[in-house]
């Protein structure tokens, strides 16, 4: 009876140890896993959701800058507007080229700049003056600062 008791605790223990064996190898990766996955697809459906976000109220910036290039100059062009979301700032950027074709000027007149989408902050900007060619900043060190914005 005592050596049927020692076997039955023996097979007890190697079932428990089994089972926590199970649970530590196989269970909880695979729950890690899943639980990654469903980490990451809420991730994918709430940057989609700020990037729609983004390019609506872009477009309500665009517009405007439209609107106000038709008042203020008349010849001024705009081109094709930027919009992003970004995860850094937790904000929309907008950003967007408004040319002046003046004649034959060494240096085409332009602004270029970065806009907060829901605050209208400015972030970055750059003019060039059209007769001396003169620019508020550096071209090269306006495009570095873009490209990091533009890339968070």
């Amino acid at each position: 009876m005592n050596n049927f008791l020692a076997k039955c605790l023996g097979i007890t223990t190697i079932i428990i140890a089994l089972s926590i064996a199970y649970y530590a190898m196989a269970y909880l990766p695979q729950a890690n896993q899943t639980h990654s996955q469903q980490q990451s697809r809420l991730q994918s459906e709430s940057d989609l959701a700020n990037k729609e976000k983004c390019v609506t109220y872009g477009e309500k910036l665009y517009k405007q800058d439209q609107a106000d290039a038709l008042i203020t100059s008349g010849a001024a062009f705009l081109e094709s507007p930027t919009y992003y979301y970004n995860k850094k700032l937790n904000t929309c950027l907008y950003s967007v080229e408004t040319a002046f074709p003046i004649g034959n000027m060494k240096c085409a007149p332009y602004d270029i700049k970065v806009v907060d989408s829901f605050t209208g902050e400015t972030y970055l900007a750059i003019t060039q003056n059209g007769p001396t060619c003169e620019t508020t900043m550096s071209r090269d060190v306006f495009d570095k600062k873009y490209n990091e914005l533009f890339s968070e």
